[in-house]
């Protein structure tokens, strides 16, 4: 079995990276696996989404009580067992090489570092090589980040632009120094470029991962290999077709006057541009 682990902040596209790569044959995305097993996390998902229509549904369609794929592990979810999201992850990667073999490739998109830590280093556990697993990092350019997130909370402020720019510096900086020393595999992904050449990036991400990419052809967001229990549903039910590049910044006064002055966070973005158009991961 395979594994490509996508992490990234919310508002950065990893929802739509899980769907696109789930058009390989075999490539099968499953969402926000990690949050899925959280307790917390589902307590307040049930808070906050529970009453909408879609809310447990996967992406295939179903259900998760009927979804081919989730009925068999839905026992596992956070309001339902209270082991730790690490023991559950064990067997949950047992049943997946039991059902669908060793040559799966399944997509995590749980974005979150820890549990990435966690995959790194408990290998033997997941019956895991390290060659078995490769990263998508996913960013997006933090003017277009900061007007997704005002967008979201309607705090368009300079104090709060400030703060929404370094929560992207603080995150980044250190998924970015993470996977630059524990030499996983990784591709870097920015939504820009995501936009803007779709298939070019999918076959980097599906060649990073070891598997050909011969087979990925277009952005076809609707006719995809993914069972999604949680992420965005924008990507997941509501809108399928939507690969659209958020341009509200570019007449956002308060955000480029905090890029202007915001040394560190310009500095950082331009890196990731960087990295990024050399394709040096």
């Amino acid at each position: 079995m395979k594994l490509i682990y996508i992490i990234g902040l919310e508002h950065s596209g990893t929802t739509l990276t899980d769907h696109l790569l789930s058009q390989h044959p075999g490539v099968m995305g499953l969402g926000e696996v990690a949050e899925f097993f959280d307790a917390a996390h589902m307590k307040e998902y049930e808070r906050k989404w529970g009453t909408y229509a879609d809310a447990k549904l996967c992406s295939c369609g179903s259900s998760w009580e009927q979804c081919d794929f989730w009925s068999k592990s839905v026992d596992l979810c956070g309001d339902r067992n209270p082991r730790t999201i690490g023991e559950k992850y064990i067997t949950f990667c047992d049943r997946i090489r039991r059902d669908y073999g060793d040559e799966i490739t399944i997509v995590d998109s749980s974005k979150r570092l820890d549990h990435l830590q966690f995959i790194g280093s408990n290998l033997s556990q997941l019956k895991l090589n390290a060659s078995d697993i490769s990263v998508v990092f996913c960013c997006k350019d933090v003017r277009s980040f900061a007007a997704s997130i005002c967008a979201k909370t309607r705090a368009s402020g300079f104090v709060s632009t400030l703060r929404t720019f370094n929560w992207w510096l603080g995150f980044n900086r250190k998924v970015y120094q993470y996977l630059e020393t524990s030499g996983v595999r990784y591709t870097l992904s920015l939504y820009e470029n995501m936009c803007r050449s779709p298939e070019a990036q999918i076959r980097r991400m599906i060649e990073t991962a070891g598997l050909s990419s011969e087979s990925v052809a277009g952005a076809d967001l609707k006719h995809t290999r993914s069972h999604i229990a949680l992420g965005n549903k924008n990507f997941t039910m509501r809108n399928r077709e939507r690969i659209a590049y958020d341009g509200r910044w570019f007449t956002n006064d308060t955000i480029n006057a905090a890029y202007m002055l915001h040394v560190r966070v310009r500095a950082f973005n331009r890196r990731l541009y960087q990295i990024a158009d050399a394709g040096q991961k």
